[in-house]
């Protein structure tokens, strides 16, 4: 049967969390998932223009979804409102399937903390949450082998055999990310991979999967490039490979001789979609060549986009707030604009205050921990806010102050940078 290749959800901001449990499962499946947040997304004008709409295509409502749904019901939901698009594909043999392994490991929290929570590996906290992901998927996969052996029919289905090595590679992620030993060797899994793509020639996102598959290790970063390039070529000018340009432009920054070509596929990646990812990517190039006025635009540009939804925003993308803010204070420090360079380093840790005011009770700021967490939303924040240090911006603003003579004020933020 032919693959579910690929979904546009759209969705207002309020119903992120319903996003974020469709997109998920579907990624599992090895389906494309275009995102359109119409809160943020509708001012939007892609300069690429693309050639094809996606397979499927899902408004998330809330009449569709009660806030008392819980996730089976809901993935229930998205399994009736796509039932036209998928009814003759290979993923309605396998979407309850699916769903059940999805539900039984809790992979929407183990997928959502190897995506936020990368970064701060150093931290022993840290290393039992991914150690807790890996393990959510590695047992994901056992139970997927067990069930493709038991029904060998499934070989034959590309979604089964795709999320079997998908759970494989998020195992292996949530290792490397903790510095241990991978479960599955890159090269044995990449086998499995190459025989999938062999079996399933048009199934694009088995490269993808593939450059995942090797990015882990250094040895393979060529072939992680090559595969990214792969999928890019057989998929053509589609709009949901916008997300492809962007770890194809991961993988390039890698090359300092490939900077050119690394900027161009973020070009590329902001054309085909502009989102806040992409865009501080190319914020950061023009950063590095000190061509402040660009890198500025640039970073108001990624600033507009998440400031859009700031009322319910993710770990990763506080993240990004906070350092776009502590990249302009440093430009503003650069260009003698010291009334700016105070306004964007207190912007920065008005973020951190909100965050911190949420721990205990639930606010703007904390929303999204609370809902995805429950009694962890606390232990989660702590962690998001190793990742936005406050000495930074202090010591940015002890320098402003000090360039507008006022050294005391001056004073007062080196003690703070000093205790941050």
């Amino acid at each position: 049967m032919n693959k579910f290749a690929s979904v546009e959800l759209s969705y207002e901001n309020d119903r992120r969390m319903d996003y974020q449990l469709f997109a998920e499962f579907l990624r599992l499946a090895g389906v494309y998932v275009y995102e359109y947040n119409k809160t943020v997304d509708s001012d939007k004008v892609a300069e690429i223009e693309t050639d094809a709409e996606c397979t499927g295509r899902y408004e998330i409502l809330s009449e569709d979804l009660p806030e008392a749904a819980d996730q089976r019901e809901k993935l229930g939901i998205l399994h009736q409102k796509l039932q036209d698009a998928i009814s003759q594909t290979a993923l309605e043999e396998c979407y309850e399937k699916l769903e059940e392994i999805f539900l039984k490991h809790g992979l929407l929290q183990a997928g959502v903390n190897l995506q936020y929570f990368r970064a701060i590996t150093d931290q022993p906290a840290m290393k039992e949450v991914l150690e807790d992901a890996g393990k959510r998927f590695e047992n994901a996969a056992d139970d997927l082998v067990d069930i493709i052996k038991k029904n060998p029919a499934y070989e034959n289905n590309c979604h089964m055999r795709y999320a079997r090595m998908f759970c494989k590679q998020k195992a292996n992620l949530a290792k490397y990310l903790y510095k241990q030993a991978v479960v599955y060797y890159v090269n044995e899994l990449a086998a499995e991979g190459l025989a999938f793509l062999d079996d399933f020639p048009d199934f694009s996102n088995g490269w993808v999967l593939l450059g995942f598959i090797y990015e882990i290790s250094k040895t393979y970063t060529r072939d992680a490039i090559d595969a990214f390039q792969r999928a890019l070529k057989q998929e053509g000018r589609k709009k949901y490979m916008y997300s492809v340009y962007y770890w194809l432009g991961k993988r390039c920054e890698e090359y300092e001789f490939l900077e050119e070509e690394t900027d161009e596929i973020y070009r590329k990646a902001h054309g085909y979609m502009p989102k806040y990812r992409n865009t501080y990517k190319l914020a950061r190039s023009a950063y590095r060549k000190k061509e402040w006025i660009e890198a500025l635009a640039r970073f108001d540009e990624c600033l507009g986009y998440l400031e859009g939804k700031s009322n319910y925003l993710d770990p990763l993308e506080q993240e990004y707030m906070f350092k776009v803010n502590i990249h302009k204070c440093y430009i503003n420090l650069e260009k003698k604009d010291y009334y700016n360079a105070i306004l964007s380093a207190n912007a920065a840790l008005e973020l951190r205050k909100g965050i911190d005011g949420g721990k205990s009770t639930q606010n703007q700021y904390t929303r999204f921990y609370f809902e995805m967490y429950g009694d962890k939303a606390e232990q989660m924040i702590g962690l998001a806010e190793k990742k936005m240090s406050s000495r930074q911006a202090y010591q940015y603003l002890a320098r402003a102050y000090r360039e507008i003579d006022m050294p005391k004020e001056a004073d007062e933020y080196l003690k703070l940078a000093e205790q941050a």
